[in-house]
């Protein structure tokens, strides 16, 4: 299977191949689609400093921050924003 891809076999034994994504993926096509941090940080009522450290990944987004966007904008789901983890720097 290639990767990007999982299959699911549903309750009537027949298989479904579904997309995969991971959760800074997630979080930057929401912020693609809304127009970039600046606009995202307006909708969502957060700081922009919050949301550009989320973007470049040197924050991630832990619970209370995921509920706040979520409680923001209810078509993000909050189990996945807690995924989303700084990225690791190599020093």
């Amino acid at each position: 299977m290639q990767s990007g891809y999982a299959y699911r076999i549903l309750s009537n034994n027949a298989i479904r191949i579904v997309r995969t994504m991971d959760a800074r993926k997630y979080w930057a096509d929401y912020v693609d689609s809304k127009g970039g941090p600046t606009k995202v940080a307006e909708a969502l009522s957060i700081p922009f400093q919050t949301i550009a450290a989320v973007c470049n990944g040197t924050r991630g987004i832990g619970r209370n921050l995921a509920s706040r966007i979520a409680a923001a904008d209810p078509s993000l789901d909050k189990r996945v924003l807690v995924w989303v983890r700084a990225i690791d720097k190599a020093a």
